[in-house]
């Protein structure tokens, strides 16, 4: 004896699954080279977002589960990042060593020139990785190619230093020692609240190097 299953019950059956992937599918990654995703965030306006990762990498997979299948989460970078996968033991390995990645997963945000716009190691909540997203955002026209532009051309005002300093310590430029260093050469009074906070960031070894 067969048994009809009614019209209206396969609906909300299909309606559900619908809502079941919907919700696992997650952020849009691809494997883009670097070279088709700077194409693509160009022609969208867009960041790249780059999820350097490696198989082993606890963190890694805690983010693949937790945070990337988040709804608010995948719907904000879907929105607003060209989204890449980079494994750097195979095919993402050329994003790991032209970006010097030592830690996993780094995050890069790119710009569609392929420049550092952001990027910070280590695994995130969905709340602090979509914090991220948005400071990348607010860093989008702010790239390090136009401070390098201003500072090439002669500027070397103490406020100018200090932001060119704090922009390339978010990206984990290598310049960044230097450049602190050269902001403070400008400064009579190191004791005041707010440089005695800038050298306290920037005491953070960097490569070795640190302000004490």
């Amino acid at each position: 004896m067969k048994t009809l299953i009614p019209v209206s019950t396969l609906m909300l059956l299909f309606i559900a699954l619908g809502f079941v992937a919907s919700a696992q599918s997650g952020i849009d990654f691809s494997q883009h080279s670097l070279g088709h995703a700077k194409k693509q965030a160009k022609a969208e306006d867009k960041l790249i977002f780059v999820d350097v990762y490696t198989d082993w990498c606890g963190p890694c997979k805690r983010m693949d589960k937790e945070v990337f299948t988040d709804s608010k989460v995948a719907d904000f970078f879907n929105e607003n990042f060209i989204n890449v996968k980079a494994n750097a033991e195979k095919k993402g390995k050329y994003y790991a060593n032209r970006y010097g990645v030592r830690a996993y997963p780094t995050l890069l945000f790119l710009n569609h020139e392929g420049e550092v716009v952001k990027s910070i190691s280590g695994g995130h909540s969905a709340r602090g990785f979509y914090r991220l997203g948005e400071e990348a955002l607010t860093l989008k026209n702010t790239n390090y190619s136009k401070y390098q532009t201003i500072y090439s051309k002669g500027n070397r005002k103490p406020e100018f230093l200090k932001a060119f300093a704090e922009y390339s310590y978010s990206i984990k430029h290598k310049e960044t020692y230097a450049l602190a260093l050269e902001y403070l050469e400008t400064q009579k009074d190191w004791s005041s609240v707010i440089n005695m906070k800038f050298i306290l960031k920037h005491s953070i070894p960097y490569e070795g190097e640190k302000l004490f």
